[in-house]
């Protein structure tokens, strides 16, 4: 319901209809209203919406109400309320919830960054530094892991698909920029779809672990790690076997065809006027000529 405030849509009178009003009255009294300079320059922009500002400020205020109203308007709305407006304010978020979303996982980014900032990552392996970022990323929805089902939900909608995909693809690069690494070939790609992987996995363990302080998760996050890591050693060994194993045929097909050294791949074109060699004799077949006559002898 709105305040009895004689203003539609906000508590406060927006800084265009306080405008509006101010500049009437003046008009009535023979004066030229002027606006002020500083009036409503955090509270409201010039194309009349709310300012980045004022949103951050009910956005924040917005997650003190997730852990009761979950990741909806209500909370949006109640947020708004004690920052001086309406309760229709939730209206200045048009893509909805998943707003408030995504502004608790930027959030949870620039702390685990912040975070990590401060441990000695130069004296760490690359696991190390993964299992700890990943640690400081996800233990920050300890407070809201109630309700992050629902969050994850929001994401999961179509309408909000490349939200979702920016969002983690984001959350995967501020790990492994953290971590140190800088590849550019195709491993780029290999490394944060692996990594994805893992990081998806684990959140989903969290919201069913049911131990203290998730220590079955952290569990899990290194046997999920410790699999990777066997998974390099793998591959690592796989392309050595392969590369030994091309080498020893190719060194069989030249022994065989080319005894000179020459590759029997690359063969010079025959002379001018040179005949084609005759074809190999193959193995005798059902349609092959007889080695012995069996024509029928003429009768005497």
């Amino acid at each position: 319901m709105l305040r009895s405030s004689g203003h539609p849509f906000f508590a406060r009178p927006t800084g265009l209809w306080r405008g509006l009003s101010t500049s009437a009255q003046a008009e009535s009294q023979g004066e030229q209203y002027q606006q002020p300079e500083e009036e409503d320059a955090v509270f409201e922009d010039r194309d009349g919406g709310f300012s980045d500002e004022v949103r951050m400020q009910v956005l924040d205020a917005a997650l003190a109400h997730v852990a009761r109203y979950g990741w909806t308007v209500e909370a949006l709305s109640l947020a708004a309320s004690e920052q001086g407006l309406s309760n229709l304010a939730h209206g200045l978020f048009r893509r909805g919830p998943v707003e408030l979303v995504e502004h608790f996982i930027a959030k949870c980014n620039a702390r685990m960054l912040e975070e990590l900032s401060a441990l000695d990552m130069e004296h760490m392996t690359l696991k190390e530094k993964i299992r700890a970022a990943i640690h400081a990323r996800l233990k920050q929805y300890a407070p809201h892991i109630a309700t992050w089902p629902q969050a994850i939900a929001i994401l999961a909608q179509p309408s909000n698909a490349n939200t979702s995909f920016s969002l983690m693809f984001n959350t995967i690069n501020d790990i492994i920029y953290v971590a140190g690494d800088s590849t550019v070939d195709f491993d780029w790609y290999t490394k944060r779809a692996v990594l994805a992987g893992v990081y998806t996995s684990t959140e989903l363990f969290m919201l069913t672990d049911a131990s203290d302080n998730f220590a079955d998760t952290w569990a899990f996050l290194d046997r999920r790690l410790e699999d990777v890591v066997t998974l390099s050693k793998y591959k690592a060994e796989c392309e050595t076997l392969a590369s030994l194993a091309l080498g020893y045929l190719n060194a069989v097909v030249q022994k065989q065809h080319a005894p000179t050294g020459e590759s029997p791949f690359h063969h010079s074109p025959p002379p001018h006027g040179t005949p084609p060699p005759s074809p190999p004799a193959g193995p005798a077949g059902p349609f092959a000529p007889s080695s012995h006559d069996d024509s029928i002898p003429p009768r005497a």
